[in-house]
């Protein structure tokens, strides 16, 4: 904050007068610098003699102790300070960076007229082309003409006194609060807005300021235009929103107030295709557009999440830094940030590391339900188990919160024995199933983690249909080490799948994604990060298909008869192992060389003239067969 303000000009430009109006605006001190003259000096002057420098040093010297002791409470002093050396010794002793120049500019005519409309003023109008001949017009600060009313120069004065802000912030729900604390503890200035809804929100970007000491230095809106005025161009504008509709409203409000190269990120959990569609959008107004996805939930984004963004190349060469500082630092260092691509490749990439996150719970999930239901561990066994598993290669972020779940106590009862068993989720998860359907490639683990949370909210469904079924557990054994051995098998499978579909949009919509990059910026600050996900940083780098990798085969070949066993106990055992099963299935599929898709093409042509193509032609050719006839009987 700026807390010395020198007004200078030459005599009659009217410096003593908006000093004294600033100095009661701002409720600083305000210090008349000829007041100070020494009587010789103002007698010399009073007799149209021209002060020397000799006679000034004093002087400044006496006006540069008095900005120093009042420098803490804030001080406007008005003096001529008309040589760059007077302004040097002005500020000795005094930061640069804590002062502000006020020149006060007008044509020698216009002072004259005023000087010598003055009274009972030692500065004769004789003296007034002296000044001129002596002024060294400064090269920083504010130069203001005055014939601008007091009141303009006033506000001039104070909108410079506020430092721009480097980046700006909309939206002080969770997750945006937490990126602004982890933006502001970089040094970054920041200005933050939150809407103003009469009686629900209302001043929330200055509570926020008041609560976390990292916002101190925060300027706090409700008020667009203020906020986007508040801003340093090229504008840097983050927002943190419900995704949506309510995107494009933000833009279309934002819109009248942004100008040319400014740039919008949109960090909220976007369908990729509404990204692409908003990017195409800003670019006819020459506004630059980022669609970033963001894991790690309110502590990464705290302390460090994974960053994904994607869109405009310009805009992410210009935030490329701040990205990097506020992101999480991987296994080897690195930021977890990464540039993913064109258009909305970064939301794209985001709802794929969603979907690899359902499956991952889900698997953890089947274990936990086995372990108790199967093999009648109690829960701080099974934390054990899995506190143990994370000593290892399946060690794992959700492996680890999994485990001080099963320990977390609610006065004597284990907190997870008293929560619902009824999942929700919020579109991700159905996106990336979409997206699989989409591009031909399957990503039957995620659509099945889906599928087990969408069942899991039958709950009164679920209860009636055992009331008629009688279903009863059947527990069979199996050694816990096996179960380790289908779980980590499980878990690679699903990863194949999740980089596959990305494989496959990178394809379709020309993105170039750098499939080892992106499992680098999963490897730290995110939900998915793991020691399997810090080994795929080097398989991808070798291919684009994990199971092809010669490491990848070595250790499925160990792995896969274990995810079979547990597959075929839990089965006997009657608990559910869906997530495990499709893993399985894809598995199984993947293997064969022939498959039975000969059928299903032959019913296609008898049904609808679909055609096929015929194994022992090379020609590719497609072919119809007006098959035999048969009675229809239904």
């Amino acid at each position: 904050m700026i807390r010395v303000i020198f007004v200078m000009g030459v005599s009659g430009s009217g410096k003593s007068h908006i000093g004294k109006l600033l100095a009661e605006v701002l409720k600083y001190h305000f210090i008349e610098g000829d007041a100070y003259h020494p009587p010789s000096n103002k007698q010399k002057m009073a007799s149209a003699k021209a002060l020397n420098d000799a006679d000034r040093i004093p002087w400044l010297q006496t006006l540069n102790s008095l900005a120093v002791e009042h420098q803490s409470s804030g001080v406007v002093i008005a003096c001529s300070a008309l040589k760059e050396s007077y302004r040097k010794e002005l500020m000795s002793s005094l930061s640069f960076s804590d002062c502000l120049w006020v020149f006060l500019h007008g044509s020698f005519e216009l002072i004259r007229q005023r000087v010598k409309g003055r009274t009972h003023h030692f500065m004769p109008v004789a003296l007034l082309q002296s000044q001129f001949d002596t002024l060294e017009q400064p090269q920083y600060g504010l130069t203001i003409s005055v014939s601008t009313s007091p009141e303009d120069i006033i506000k001039t004065i104070k909108n410079s006194m506020m430092q721009k802000s480097q980046f700006g912030i909309m939206g002080l729900g969770v997750m945006g609060t937490s990126l602004s604390r982890n933006i502001a503890k970089k040094n970054i200035r920041l200005s933050l807005y939150n809407r103003h809804l009469e009686g629900k929100e209302e001043g929330v970007a200055q509570k926020r300021i008041q609560e976390y000491q990292e916002l101190k230095a925060a300027q706090g809106f409700d008020n667009l235009k203020e906020f986007v005025s508040s801003i340093e161009r090229p504008r840097k504008i983050l927002m943190v929103l419900t995704a949506g509709p309510v995107i494009d409203e933000v833009i279309f409000e934002l819109l009248p107030h942004l100008e040319a190269d400014d740039i919008l990120i949109d960090a909220g959990n976007s369908h990729f295709q509404d990204s692409s569609r908003r990017e195409k959008t800003l670019l006819k107004h020459d506004i630059h557009f980022l669609a970033m996805g963001v894991s790690g939930g309110e502590k990464g984004a705290l302390e460090g999440p994974s960053l994904m963004p994607g869109g405009s190349h310009k805009a992410y060469s210009q935030v490329e830094d701040i990205l990097s500082l506020i992101a999480a630092k991987s296994f080897n260092g690195l930021p977890c940030s990464r540039f993913i691509g064109k258009g909305g490749s970064g939301h794209f990439v985001k709802t794929i590391h969603n979907g690899i996150e359902y499956a991952e719970m889900q698997l953890i999930a089947e274990v936990y339900q086995f372990l108790q239901q199967g093999l009648a561990y109690n829960n701080e066994q099974i934390a054990d188990f899995f506190a143990s598993w994370c000593a290892t290669e399946s060690n794992s972020y959700l492996l680890q919160i999994s485990s001080a779940i099963l320990r977390q106590k609610e006065g004597q009862n284990y907190l997870l024995d008293l929560i619902m068993d009824k999942a929700s989720h919020k579109g991700t998860g159905s996106w990336a199933t979409i997206a699989g359907a989409e591009l031909g490639v399957s990503v039957s683990m995620m659509a099945m983690a889906l599928n087990a949370r969408q069942i899991s909210a039958l709950k009164l469904e679920r209860e009636a249909m055992n009331k008629i079924y009688k279903s009863q557990y059947d527990p069979k054994h199996i050694a816990v080490s096996e179960i380790k051995k289908a779980y980590d098998f499980a878990r690679l499978l699903n990863h194949h799948q999740g980089f596959e579909l990305l494989r496959a949009a990178s394809k379709e919509y020309a993105w170039q994604l750098n499939l080892s990059e992106i499992a680098q910026t999963w490897t730290g600050g995110c939900i998915i990060k793991s020691t399997l996900m810090n080994n795929l940083v080097e398989v991808l780098s070798k291919t684009e298909r994990i199971l092809m990798h010669p490491d990848i085969i070595a250790q499925t070949r160990i792995s896969s008869e274990a995810l079979k066993s547990f597959i075929m106990v839990s089965v006997e055992s009657n608990i559910p192992s869906a997530c495990f099963m499709e893993g399985q299935l894809y598995f199984q599929l993947m293997n064969q060389v022939r498959s039975s898709a000969n059928m299903i093409q032959a019913q296609r042509d008898y049904f609808g003239a679909h055609q096929y193509q015929k194994s022992n032609d090379s020609s590719n050719q497609w072919y119809h067969t007006r098959w035999s006839v048969f009675k229809d009987d239904l």
